[in-house]
């Protein structure tokens, strides 16, 4: 199957098109903000879903009401900023309660200064763009957050999207399943083409058996395309046994020291000077915590081997 790729290619990013809309079909929508962070809008016969919010740019409420007039309810896959400081545009939004603390952690100035640090060398002029001022007094206070736990489904006639929590990026990561289009939507879990993150603290991300485990029960489900947070989108749907078996031969193979840098000054990552990991296996790229490592050599001495 020859996919074709949202977006295809970046953008100059200007003040009208911080968020770009792009219509895949007649019930997906990808929302790209800033070159980076892909949300989807899904729309059924009845209700239509927002999954996740971005970085909070932009007032994105327009671009969704001008392509439907159905009420809309809105959901993330995790708490980082760059997919929940946009529920602000937003009278409720759902997540998962393991991710409610590391969202909130978010709605001050500072974190919202690192996000718009972090765009800076692909967008010089973000902070013009944007109206940084403005940007750094936004919060998230006036958003009602509702918790979200496996198994949930969001039915939008016709369209159904099912709630599947993927510990691992964060403790409280989920990705949502259309079994009429056999699509997952799946935030951070998984990615093609970009740097799969995994080395928040580990008191924000969870063990890495529990994030192999949770992608083998995804791989149960009937699944043609993955659409992820960033890079390339869609995926084909074998890169949820790609990501897995790259995270096996991880937790198996990986030398930090062939793979061990200095976190740059400008990274959301991590502090600066401290020491970044990488490991890639069949193409995929994981920047990880090397105490995620210890974790599960720790678990397979205990374990006789397993990884999960």
């Amino acid at each position: 199957m020859e996919l074709k790729k949202y977006p295809a290619e970046k953008r100059k990013i200007t003040r009208e098109n911080l968020i770009e809309r792009i219509q895949v079909n007649d019930w997906l929508y990808v929302l790209n903000e800033a070159n980076s962070a892909n949300m989807y809008l899904v729309i059924g016969e009845k209700r239509a879903l927002l999954i996740d919010a971005g970085y909070g740019f932009r007032d994105m409420r327009g671009l969704i009401e001008e392509v439907t007039s159905l009420p809309y309810d809105v959901i993330c896959t995790h708490g980082h900023d760059d997919h929940v400081l946009g529920c602000k545009w937003f009278p409720k939004a759902y997540l998962n309660e393991r991710d409610y603390d590391l969202c909130t952690s978010n709605d001050n100035p500072v974190q919202l200064e690192k996000q718009l640090a972090s765009r800076r060398p692909f967008i010089p002029d973000i902070d013009e763009l944007v109206g940084k001022e403005e940007y750094l007094r936004t919060s998230l206070k006036n958003c009602e957050f509702c918790f979200v736990k496996e198994g949930d489904i969001f039915d939008l006639g016709g369209l159904t999207l099912e709630v599947f929590e993927i510990p691992g990026h964060t403790r409280g990561s989920i990705g949502l399943y259309c079994k009429e289009k056999k699509a997952l939507f799946s935030g951070d879990t998984m990615m093609k083409n970009h740097i799969l993150v995994y080395a928040q603290s580990l008191d924000t991300s969870a063990a890495p058996q529990d994030y192999i485990r949770a992608l083998g029960k995804l791989e149960k489900l009937d699944v043609e395309l993955v659409w992820p947070a960033h890079g390339e989108a869609p995926a084909e749907g074998s890169l949820i046994g790609a990501t897995r078996e790259m995270l096996i031969e991880w937790a198996k193979h990986a030398n930090p020291e062939e793979g061990k840098s200095i976190v740059p000054a400008d990274s959301v990552f991590a502090k600066p000077g401290s020491f970044s990991y990488k490991f890639t296996y069949n193409g995929i790229k994981l920047n990880y915590n090397v105490l995620h490592l210890d974790q599960i050599r720790t678990f397979m001495q205990e374990h006789e081997g397993a990884v999960e």
